[in-house]
């Protein structure tokens, strides 16, 4: 409402705050000086007006209307944010602090921060129809393509983040979710800066992605795989041709060298001959993916589960779409396409923390570093996957590992 009192002259001791969706009962009302005051406005302008303007058409529309200072207010900051914004979220989508935008009806209205999840009472829209026609303003002022026919819509922004929405009659009301993008955070460094790994921990695994080993990242969902995911983009060098074949606009990164591709058969890939391929979520297709990566190297991929030992979920996975594989052989698949597997967890108070980085050894998941009782731990030993770096010629990491055990 910041805006809104620097327009009126309004004294914020004397302000009296409600829920942005109750300031304005009547929606039908509210529905109808919308358009007549978006109308108004933009026949004066040119695609941008000034707070001038909209003032001016606002006296003008409501001069015999017994508003109240709040519905003024309200009206005039819905003009500003339809016509020089993205509707009711251009703050939100303006705030580096927020990294999640989710509506779930017109006045239920939650933001994602640092701090977890929380309900923003000072954004609302009129109606369901409001919600619809933001979603494609956003659309349109990005140039993604809209396929009105289709409910559903998963949709990368120009500035990285992604727009995923479901309107009617695939659900009752319409809702959208958008991730933003922040390339602060796909750093390695910021991460390390966030306290979600060591830097051992972060060295190890860029020496790993410039060595090409096979990195599986693993965690539940909201666990911040997308986020680990696109931060390995960053560490790969900018020669490498790197594919990223991104089924669920999840990866938040921009880069030259970076071939999007959807849900492409992964044999049909080597055919462009990538250094790295990047894949986000192999959860629709796991033996394809499994097996793929028994024959490449260099390809990072994300797997949902919840549980740290990730070979029990996709063995059952496997076994259930594909019922003639026997046990013995799936396993083998899986302890031959990995090299090293990335566990994360979205800890009690938000943050994300990588519970651990282990290597296959004798059929084994061996940890190398691990997050327990609140500390980071790295093991007294010697990983084989150390070894596989040091002989690709990469010696940054021989101080992590002088004194471990043979």
């Amino acid at each position: 409402m910041s805006n809104l009192v620097s327009h009126f002259n309004l004294k914020p001791d004397n302000y009296i705050y409600e829920q942005d969706y109750e300031i304005f009962k009547d929606k039908e009302k509210l529905e109808k000086l919308k358009d007549e005051l978006l109308e108004m406005v933009i026949d004066s302008s040119n695609g941008h007006a000034s707070s001038n303007i909209i003032i001016e058409k606002l006296d003008i529309l409501t001069k015999d209307m017994n508003l109240t200072t709040l519905e003024r207010n309200y009206l005039y900051n819905l003009i500003d944010n339809e016509i020089n914004g993205n509707g009711p979220i251009t703050a939100a989508l303006k705030d580096d602090a927020v990294s999640k935008i989710m509506v779930n009806s017109c006045k239920d209205i939650y933001i994602e921060t640092s701090l977890g999840l929380e309900k923003d009472t000072s954004i609302s829209f009129i109606n369901n129809e409001h919600i619809i026609k933001t979603v494609e303003k956003i659309l349109e002022k990005n140039n993604c393509h809209y396929d009105k026919s289709k409910p559903i819509i998963n949709a990368r922004l120009s500035d990285g983040s992604n727009l995923f929405a479901i309107f009617p009659p695939k659900i009752n009301k319409p809702i959208f979710t958008i991730k933003k993008y922040n390339p602060r955070v796909t750093s390695l460094n910021e991460q390390v800066r966030l306290g979600a790994l060591t830097p051992y921990m972060a060295r190890f695994l860029e020496a790993a992605i410039l060595a090409n080993l096979n990195i599986l990242v693993c965690g539940s969902a909201l666990s911040g795989k997308s986020t680990f995911l696109s931060a390995f983009i960053n560490l790969m060098p900018d020669k490498n041709r790197i594919i990223v074949n991104d089924t669920d606009a999840s990866i938040n990164i921009i880069k030259d060298n970076i071939i999007n591709v959807n849900n492409i058969d992964l044999e049909y890939l080597s055919s462009l001959y990538p250094d790295n391929i990047v894949i986000s979520s192999i959860d629709n297709n796991v033996l394809n993916n499994i097996i793929y990566m028994n024959k490449f190297k260099g390809i990072i991929s994300a797997y949902t589960t919840n549980k740290e030992d990730y070979f029990d979920d996709i063995t059952n996975e496997i076994m259930i779409t594909n019922p003639l594989l026997n046990k013995e052989l799936i396993n083998y698949y899986l302890l031959n396409s990995v090299d090293l597997v990335v566990y994360l967890e979205k800890m009690p108070d938000n943050k994300i923390k990588m519970r651990s980085i282990r290597e296959i050894d004798n059929n084994k998941l061996r940890p190398i570093f691990s997050y327990q009782d609140d500390e980071f731990k790295l093991y007294n030993f010697i990983p084989n996957t150390y070894k596989i770096i040091k002989s690709k010629g990469i010696d940054t990491i021989d101080d992590i590992f002088k004194g471990g055990n043979k």
